[in-house]
Formats: C-alpha cells, structure tokens, sequence
C-alpha cells in the first residue's frame, strides 16, 4: 500500500480534466497551461473515462514548479467513491509542454496555450520514488 495522495485534502489549481475522446473541458487545458508555464507549484487532477461500461483512472498531479511533478493513479470499475481501488505508486514525471504552448500562453493566445497529461507533451519519463507524506505534498505547494 502506497500512501494516498488523494487523501491529502489538496484541491487542484484548475478543473479536472477529463478525456473520453479528446481532452476537455477547454478552459482547465488552458488553466494547467499557465500553471506549469508560471514555474508556480499547484495541484492538477485528470481523469481518464474510455467508456461505454464505467473504467475510469484519476490523477493526481502535484506540480512542483521545476518541471516535474508528483503523479498517482488510482482506478475504479464501479459508479461510485468506495470503489476505488489502491492507489498506485508515486512517481516523479517530466512536465513536456507541445510546441508553442509557452509562446502561446505569453500571448494569451488559448488556442495554443492548453497541457494535458495526454499531449501533445504531457507526461514523460516518470519514475517511481519513495512514497511522499501530505506533510511533503504541503512543503512543496508552500509559496516561494
């Protein structure tokens, strides 16, 4: 058992967001785009919900401010909250911004200003690590 990062009582930056088909609702792509461009710490959530029958795998995404973030999954096969199943190891991920999505953020251009865990960029190279305490999460959002 890993320790639940869910539980920590963080509440994300910007609106969860989800992917069925492509990843939405717009404004929170754009929202975590200007999290991970500012360099600030935050909280990111995402969740994956392939459809037709309920399978879906959250994340938990604690931006660092470097360019890397904390990361945990967990997944549930039922409708509700006491179904999910333990979450995963915690790893560390390189935050990858698509191509012009810094430039486009400093231009307050939302058309390319928007990140997802899925890409374009998103995600990579993450490693697991030794389990963080809520305490650790805290110290890290704690603002510079």
């Amino acid at each position: 058992m890993h320790n639940d990062l869910f539980a920590c009582g963080v509440m994300p930056d910007c609106e969860q967001i989800s992917i069925h088909i492509s990843p939405e609702p717009e404004w929170a792509l754009v929202c975590s785009a200007k999290l991970i461009v500012s360099q600030q710490p935050g909280v990111l959530s995402a969740l994956e919900n392939p459809g037709p029958v309920i399978s879906q795998t959250e994340r938990i995404i604690i931006v660092q401010g470097d360019g890397k973030a904390l990361v945990q999954s967990r997944h549930r096969e039922c409708g509700t909250d006491s179904c999910w199943e333990p979450s995963s190891a915690h790893q560390i991920c390189d935050l990858v911004l698509g191509n012009n999505v810094a430039a486009g953020c400093a231009a307050m251009d939302d058309m390319t200003c928007r990140w997802s865990p899925w890409g374009p960029g998103g995600l990579e190279n993450c490693m697991d690590v030794d389990d963080w305490s809520c305490d650790d999460v805290a110290a890290v959002l704690q603002p510079k």
